[in-house]
């Protein structure tokens, strides 16, 4: 008896993406692209808004931390003391609404200045009084001019050093 053979043979099917999906991979790829890239425009501001909020102003960072708070010379001190008065008087007119009179109570939006630990730092003050940190609004160049800001760290270095004490008349 003769054998029969079938030969069965599966045409090849050819998948062709373009015919089956349109445009969907060519608009797809686009579209990663370009979310790609606001992705990293994103980082690269959140990094630069960060580095320039903690990095602060250099210069004056570097000028308080050479600044000898601690001589006991009477002319030094009383120079001092008179700096002191300057940043209690201009710390009523811009500080005092939050933090209340003198910093020390604990009645105002902002925390009590002279128990905080923060405080101590004059470089940190100064960064946050500049910069803002919430709840705290920035106060800028134009409200307080860096000399008025370092009058009221050293006034806020005064009652951190001098808690409940009289201030200088």
């Amino acid at each position: 008896m003769p054998t029969l053979k079938l030969r069965l043979s599966r045409k090849r099917q050819v998948y062709n993406a373009e015919a089956a999906l349109g445009d969907a991979p060519i608009q797809a790829g686009i579209y990663a692209v370009w979310l790609t890239w606001i992705a990293i425009g994103v980082i690269v501001v959140t990094l630069l808004s960060v580095f320039t909020v903690f990095s602060g102003d250099k210069a004056m960072t570097a000028a308080l931390a050479r600044a000898d708070h601690s001589s006991t010379n009477p002319a030094s001190e009383q120079a001092r003391l008179a700096i002191v008065k300057e940043g209690q008087a201009l710390f009523t007119a811009n500080c005092q609404l939050c933090h209340q009179s003198g910093g020390y109570q604990a009645t105002g939006i902002g925390p009590r200045l002279d128990r905080s630990a923060n405080s101590k730092d004059m470089s940190y003050i100064f960064r946050i009084v500049r910069w803002g940190f919430n709840p705290m609004p920035a106060f800028s160049t134009t409200t307080l001019d860096d000399q008025k800001l370092y009058k009221i760290t050293v006034y806020l270095e005064f009652i951190h050093a001098n808690p409940q004490s009289a201030l200088p008349k």
